[in-house]
């Protein structure tokens, strides 16, 4: 029996809280260095400048993406820990828990191949990965951080950002409404998730 959107949605935000405490923990170990600091101070400054109607709305945007790059280039070590926490709690655990997470089996759902008879691979969970949880915009933000100029890594990531939201909305909607309950990421992987027992 295919799984219910609520539950996959309930099992799924389960399973960011859980990551998120864990980067939260390990991220608190990580002392900030001395730039970091001065750009989270410079782009509070600057949101308040802009909320107090002091600069006006192309200052904000070039300045914002200035230092949204230089905050991101600071901030590489912290999402690659991201990126490797996604990749292994959403990949290597269900891969090792057949196809569960935390939140899949308090909601009593995994994940298998379309064809249930055939067993999934660690590529089928790396797949799903990439789609449904940003690793891939992850990935090209680190690749084009040092690579393009401030206002065009600032369009690079906006787009970036939009396209990974659609892609949520959408495969929700699709997991809604298909009768055969999957999602873009679903499709794209050969899986779905099944309700046990």
């Amino acid at each position: 029996m295919k799984a219910k959107f609520s539950n996959r949605l309930f099992a799924f935000v389960i399973d960011i809280i859980i990551v998120t405490l864990i980067f939260y923990g390990l991220n608190s170990l990580i002392p900030k260095n001395r730039n970091t600091i001065i750009l989270e101070n410079e782009l509070t400054e600057l949101r308040s400048d802009y909320l107090k109607n002091e600069i006006n709305t192309s200052i904000y945007i070039n300045r914002y993406a200035n230092l949204q790059r230089a905050l991101d280039q600071q901030s590489i070590p912290n999402n690659i820990l991201n990126i490797i926490l996604i990749l292994g709690y959403f990949t290597l655990v269900p891969y090792y828990c057949n196809g569960k997470t935390i939140g899949k089996k308090i909601f009593k759902i995994r994940v298998v191949k379309a064809d249930i008879k055939e067993k999934m691979s660690l590529n089928d969970y790396l797949i799903r990965t990439l789609i449904i949880n940003g690793v891939a915009c992850f990935l090209v933000s680190m690749c084009v951080v040092f690579l393009v100029n401030d206002l065009n890594y600032f369009l690079i990531t906006t787009i970036c950002g939009i396209l990974q939201f659609l892609l949520v909305i959408i495969s929700g909607f699709m997991i809604i409404y298909r009768h055969d309950k999957k999602g873009v990421h679903d499709l794209v992987s050969g899986t779905q998730v099944i309700k046990e027992g």
